[in-house]
C-alpha cells in the first residue's frame, strides 16, 4: 500500500498502520469468497467497508445499466480529480529548471476602507528555466471543436495578465482515438502584453488493450515536448507562433 503515494509523511503513516494488523496468508479472493460472510449486530458496521473492498478486488465497476450485485455509489468531483491527477504527473516530468505552482493565489480586486479582497488561483503555474511563467487551467469537459466558453477565456486572459504569462493553458480531456494531444493556439487581441489562450486536448488513456484502455503513463510527454518549443517574446505585442 506505501507503494501507492509518494508522499513520505502519507506512507509512514500508513506504513505504521498495518503495524497493527496481524500478519495472514494470502488468499485467492472470489466473488464467493464474499457471499460467505455472515452479518450480525456486532459486524453489520463493517459491511459497507467489505462492498467496497469486494468492488475493487474483484474489479468491479458501477454502471447506470444495472448488474446482478448492489455497489455504493461513489461520487467523485473530477474537476479536482482531474486537476490533481495532471499536475502530479506534471510535477514529475518537469525538466530540470522549471519550477510548479498548484493553486497559486493572488489578489486582483481590493476594497481596502470594506476589508475585502478577491483573490484569483489558477490550477497551475509553471515557470521555465529563462523566468517565463505559463498557467495552465484544467477544464474536465469537452467543449465543442477547439472553441472554449467566453467565461473560460476571461479567466485565462486575467491568469495571464496577473502573473505575466504570455501562455495561458485550457485544457481538456481528449476521447479522439488516434490521437494523443492536439493543442490550438489562440491570440487575445488589444492585450497589454502578447498573450495567448491554448486550447489543448489531450489523451490520458492507453487504448491498446481490447478489453478497454487503462491510464497512459506517459501521456505527459507530447504537452512537456509542446511547452519546451514555445517561443516567447521580450516586451512586445507582435505575434507569438509556437
Amino acid at each position: 500500500i506505501p507503494s501507492f503515494t509518494v508522499s513520505p509523511a502519507i506512507r509512514d503513516k500508513l506504513s505504521r498502520l498495518l503495524l497493527d494488523f496481524p500478519e495472514i496468508s494470502d488468499i485467492k479472493v472470489e466473488a464467493a469468497t464474499f457471499q460467505k460472510l455472515v452479518f450480525d449486530r456486532k459486524t453489520e458496521r463493517y459491511k459497507e467497508a467489505i462492498e467496497i473492498a469486494a468492488m475493487l478486488l474483484l474489479n468491479y465497476r458501477p454502471d447506470i445499466r444495472g448488474g446482478h450485485n448492489h455497489v455504493l455509489a461513489i461520487l467523485f468531483d473530477m474537476n479536482e480529480l482531474w486537476e490533481e491527477y495532471f499536475y502530479r504527473r506534471l510535477r514529475v516530468a518537469l525538466p530540470p529548471g522549471w519550477r510548479i505552482q498548484q493553486q497559486a493565489r493572488a489578489v486582483f480586486w481590493e476594497l481596502k476602507e470594506a476589508g475585502q479582497k478577491k483573490i484569483i488561483k489558477p490550477d497551475i503555474v509553471l515557470t521555465n528555466p529563462q523566468g517565463k511563467n505559463i498557467v495552465i487551467d484544467t477544464k474536465w469537459k469537452t467543449p465543442e471543436g477547439f472553441v472554449p466558453s467566453d467565461d473560460d477565456l476571461k479567466q485565462v486572459f486575467v491568469y495571464n495578465d496577473h502573473w505575466k504569462a504570455q501562455y495561458g493553458f485550457l485544457l481538456y480531456p481528449l476521447n479522439e482515438p488516434g490521437n494523443r494531444f492536439v493543442p490550438k493556439s489562440g491570440c487575445y487581441n488589444n492585450a497589454r502584453l502578447s498573450s495567448h489562450c491554448v486550447v489543448a486536448k489531450i489523451d490520458i488513456i492507453n487504448r491498446e488493450y481490447e478489453n478497454g484502455g487503462y491510464l497512459h503513463k506517459a501521456f505527459i510527454n507530447p504537452f512537456m515536448e509542446y511547452l519546451c518549443a514555445l517561443e516567447f517574446k521580450e516586451k512586445s505585442n507582435e505575434a507569438i507562433t509556437p
